[in-house]
Order: structure tokens, then C-alpha cells, then sequence
């Protein structure tokens, strides 16, 4: 049990370190309101047409694009979790980040400005 416990304060510890990294880059604290606004949704599934559509906060869009067969869940936590990483682990100012998550890698995840 305490184990669990553990492992579920380190992975919460880090998606906060992403989202602090997300917040202090420049441009990143419109990210960080878009990628909350998309992963408010608590039961989100892709494809969608709420997914595909994403939010935008000035000019940061975060979506989620899908060719999932049957349809997938995006929980919560891990909306929020893998947007923070893009943002914080790359340089999507100017451009974009996109990465692949789900089963097959049919979930794509993308963050652009």
C-alpha cells in the first residue's frame, strides 16, 4: 500500500514540475490554459469532434486527433500529464510538439502556437 502511495505522489510531482516548466516558457501560460481547458472534460474519448476541435488560449491550441477503433478514454490525469511533458520537454513556441500515445500510438496529442 505504501508503494502505491509512492509512486502516486512521484507522478504527481512531476506532472506539476511539467506544468511549472510549461508555465515559465514563454508563450506557456496560454499553453497551460489551453491544455486545461481540453483535459476539463472528464470523460473524453477520441475520435471525437470535442477532441479533434481542442481549445485555444490566444494563440495556443492544444487537440487531440485519433484514429482509435473502437474509441479510447483519455482520462483525465493523463490528458493533463503527457500535455504538460509536450509542452515542458519542448520548444512548441513558434511552431509545434506532437506526440503519440494510446493503443498503437492511435492517440495524437499536439500543441501549437
Amino acid at each position: 500500500m505504501q508503494l502505491i502511495k509512492l509512486i502516486t505522489l512521484a507522478a504527481v510531482a512531476t506532472a506539476t514540475s511539467d506544468q511549472d516548466k510549461c508555465t515559465a516558457k514563454r508563450g506557456g501560460k496560454h499553453a497551460v490554459q489551453a491544455i486545461q481547458a481540453l483535459c476539463a472534460k472528464t470523460d473524453m474519448v477520441v475520435p471525437s469532434t470535442y477532441a479533434q476541435n481542442g481549445h485555444t488560449v490566444s494563440s495556443a491550441h492544444a487537440f487531440i486527433s485519433s484514429n482509435c477503433s473502437p474509441a479510447e478514454w483519455v482520462p483525465q490525469y493523463w490528458c493533463l500529464t503527457q500535455f504538460y511533458a509536450m509542452c515542458a520537454n519542448n520548444d512548441f513556441i513558434g511552431g509545434s510538439t506532437s506526440q503519440r500515445y494510446g493503443n498503437g500510438g492511435c492517440q495524437y496529442f499536439e500543441l501549437s502556437k
